[in-house]
C-alpha cells in the first residue's frame, strides 16, 4: 500500500530544496578592487621624474623606495606586500574581484604607470597599502590619505574616496586599537592625481617607531589591519547599494 505525503509537507520539502539551490550572494560580489602594495624593487633609475598630474609642469619622483623598520629591519615594501596578499585573500572570500599591482618584491612600474593600470582595469576602487616613517621615533598611529580637488575635478570620485577612507580608517582603528593620525586630504600624490576611480592610501603605522614596527610585522596585527579594511569596504559597499 502506498502512502501519499500530505500536501503541506510536500510543499515544505520543495521549498527547502529550492532554497538550498539558491546561491548565497557575498557582500562584495560584483565589486572589483585594486590593491596597490606600495614600493617594490625596480631596475628603473632612482632620479626618474614624471608629472604630478595630467598636463602639469610640476615633476615628482616616479619611484620611491619607502622606509624600513628600525627594530625589524624589514623594508616597507615587504611589509606592504605581506599585508596586501592577506587583504587579497580576505576580500576574495567576500566575493570581490581583485587586481594586484604587484604580487612579488619586484615592481618596475612608476607611480603614473601604476595608476594607468588600475584606470584601465575596470576596477571600482583602489586601496594603496603603505607604512609611515619619521625622524621622531616616538610617533605612532594609523593615517588615512584621500585625494584633494586641486587637480581632480570629478566630485563623485572625490566623495567616494573620502567615504571609503572614513570607513576603512574606522575599521582599522577598531580592530588594532592603534592611535589615530586622522585623515589627510592630499593634492601632492601622483597616484591620486592621475586616478580616474576612487582611491585611498592607508598608512598602517610608523616603522620608525620600534614598538609599532614590531607590531606591524606580526601576523596577528596584520590580520587585524586586514579585518578593519574589509569591514570598512563592506560598510562602504552596503551604503552604495542603498543609493
Amino acid at each position: 500500500m502506498s502512502t501519499q505525503l500530505p500536501s503541506d509537507e510536500g510543499t515544505s520539502r520543495s521549498t527547502s530544496i529550492n532554497k538550498a539551490d539558491e546561491k548565497i550572494k557575498l557582500p562584495l560580489e560584483g565589486l572589483t578592487i585594486c590593491i596597490d602594495a606600495g614600493h617594490g624593487k625596480t631596475d628603473r633609475k632612482a632620479d626618474l621624474k614624471e608629472p604630478i598630474a595630467p598636463g602639469s609642469d610640476i615633476m615628482k619622483a616616479a619611484i620611491a623606495s619607502g622606509t624600513s623598520g628600525v627594530a625589524t629591519k624589514i623594508t616597507e615594501a615587504s611589509l606592504n606586500l605581506a599585508v596586501s596578499k592577506k587583504l587579497k585573500k580576505a576580500l576574495s572570500e567576500k566575493g570581490a574581484n581583485i587586481l594586484m599591482i604587484r604580487e612579488t618584491e619586484y615592481c618596475d612600474l612608476t607611480n603614473v604607470e601604476r595608476t594607468e593600470l588600475w584606470n584601465s582595469s575596470g576596477a571600482d576602487l583602489t586601496i594603496r597599502i603603505h607604512a609611515n616613517g619619521l625622524n621622531d621615533n616616538t610617533v605612532s598611529g594609523v593615517l588615512m590619505m584621500v585625494p584633494g580637488n586641486k587637480y581632480i575635478k570629478d566630485d563623485e570620485m572625490l566623495q567616494k574616496s573620502t567615504l571609503i577612507g572614513k570607513y576603512i580608517l574606522e575599521g582599522v582603528l577598531k580592530h588594532t586599537k592603534a592611535k589615530s593620525r586622522g585623515t589627510v586630504v592630499s593634492n601632492e600624490l601622483t597616484g591620486f592625481n592621475w586616478s580616474k576611480i576612487p582611491v585611498v592610501l592607508l598608512e598602517m603605522g610608523f616603522m620608525t617607531n620600534p614598538e609599532e614596527d614590531k607590531l606591524l610585522n606580526t601576523d596577528s596585527y596584520q590580520n587585524k589591519i586586514v579585518m578593519g579594511i574589509v569591514e570598512g569596504i563592506e560598510k562602504y559597499q552596503a551604503e552604495m547599494n542603498t543609493k
